[in-house]
């Protein structure tokens, strides 16, 4: 980890235009505008959910970081985040059609399923600080006539998991488990704010201006 100047303001890019992550740092007043990063998510083979988020999260600061000077200043924090859902060996990416959501809520029915979730942080093309939450549901049994009903009300087709459980999704869930339950939406809050502590950032001293 890299210490930060403290005569620095701090300003925050969002390496997203995920609108999700967007209001989640609307909710506790952090200044940022948002850029979208050039990174394909690719998988590899043999990776992990935890490695996984944690490379893509990285890939993505990282080429929002390196971009040109004048869109992404050098004093700017850049936020990198990625999510990964997956059920024992099998991740669930974004299902991006009606069928696919529908095949992965009927494989989860009655199943726990853990989303894990990843922050990084770039400042003048470095690292300066990495991280990730985990956040676990249960879906109570579901019934196709529910699934199907859910799937054509919320449209989850850019979640993974196949689940918005910030809306309608909490009708399909019989328990959850974990510290934030904003890491499941996306973004960990208290594992980002854990991180501006650490570097000697306090939500006080940050301004809309």
């Amino acid at each position: 980890m890299l210490p930060l100047n403290p005569t620095m303001t701090a300003q925050f890019i969002l390496a997203s235009t995920s609108p999700y992550r967007a209001k989640l740092l609307d909710l506790v007043h952090i200044p940022y505008k948002t850029v979208s990063p050039e990174y394909d998510e690719l998988p590899l083979a043999g990776e992990s959910p935890q490695d996984r988020s944690n490379r893509h999260a990285e890939g993505k600061a990282k080429s929002v970081a390196t971009m040109n000077s004048e869109l992404v200043p050098s004093e700017c924090i850049v936020i990198g985040s990625d999510q990964v859902a997956f059920m024992e060996q099998t991740m669930f990416g974004k299902p991006l059609t009606q069928q696919a959501a529908i095949n992965q809520l009927t494989s989860a029915s009655g199943q726990w399923l853990a989303f894990v979730t990843a922050i990084c942080l770039y400042r003048d093309q470095q690292l300066i600080w990495q991280g990730q939450d985990r956040y676990d549901i249960k879906f109570r049994q579901l019934s196709s006539k529910k699934i199907r009903w859910y799937v054509d009300q919320d449209r989850p087709l850019d979640c993974a998991g196949s689940i918005k459980a910030e809306g309608l999704g909490l009708s399909l869930i019989e328990q959850m488990q974990g510290r934030d339950i904003n890491t499941l939406y996306g973004l960990p809050v208290l594992l980002l704010l854990d991180a501006l502590e650490e570097l000697g950032i306090e939500l006080e001293d940050l301004s809309q201006g």
